[in-house]
């Protein structure tokens, strides 16, 4: 027997003394306060850590949010008028989420919108009760106390002979989702930037931004590709 411990469902192994993941640590409202200006050239590190920014440029914004680099980071925007895609920048010491008005006009009504924030981590719990699974080591590798990460859904689009649209996905509990990455153009022959929407705290969809369409043969030369994880929150 190879495994200490192993722990199957009907399918296949859910627990062995490998397993790892990651559990809930706290969830946060987060929007943006002020103005970045970038002629004055500005730096991150001239920022205090507790300051929520944004910088608006004709009908995208892109909010700056301090976050601990330990963290693994869940996102819902609570307004289907917006469309958003994430980074993490400077050592992960920064959440930047771009902003697309799906409505039309200024993207900068978003800053009357809380976006929520799950952070999730490996740890364990301090707690001496409920079901433990320890490894071979005697490492817990599993708490029944803690609220582990639920992946429900996973969707890869490796290049564009998959569907630039994905449509609206829709689950039967509440949702947020985690961005790997989304297709994205540059220079201006190209088009069809992805954004991710919320209709409603149970679906998603991927909004395509059309900023410029050519006619040239180039629409569909696309760089990167679309990946999301998308996590059951109804617990968090």
């Amino acid at each position: 027997m190879s495994n200490y411990i192993e722990v199957k469902n009907d399918k296949s192994v859910i627990i062995n003394d490998s397993y790892q993941n990651v559990s809930f640590d706290y969830s946060v409202a987060v929007r943006g306060t002020n103005e970045v200006n970038w002629s004055k050239g500005y730096r991150f590190s001239d920022i205090s850590h507790g300051s929520y920014l944004w910088y608006s440029a004709s009908n995208t914004i892109i909010l700056y949010f301090h976050v601990p680099t330990d963290k693994i980071i869940g996102i819902y925007c609570p307004s289907p008028n917006f469309g958003i895609r994430t980074m993490r920048l400077y050592n992960g010491e920064w959440l930047q989420v771009y902003v697309k008005n799906r409505a039309g006009g200024s993207a900068r009504d978003i800053l009357n919108v809380d976006l929520i924030l799950y952070y999730f981590s490996y740890k364990s719990s301090n707690q001496r009760n409920g079901l433990q699974v320890m490894n071979a080591s005697g490492q817990c590798i599993f708490n029944s106390n803690l609220k582990y990460l639920r992946v429900i859904d996973y969707i890869l689009q490796r290049n564009d002979s998959d569907p630039n649209d994905l449509g609206t996905k829709s689950y039967n509990c509440n949702i947020a989702v985690m961005i790997g990455c989304l297709q994205e153009r540059v220079g201006a022959k190209h088009a069809k930037d992805q954004y991710v929407y919320f209709p409603n705290h149970k679906s998603f969809g991927v909004y395509v931004y059309d900023d410029y369409v050519s006619s040239d043969g180039t629409s569909k030369e696309v760089y990167g590709c679309t990946s999301i994880v998308v996590i059951n929150t109804d617990n968090y």
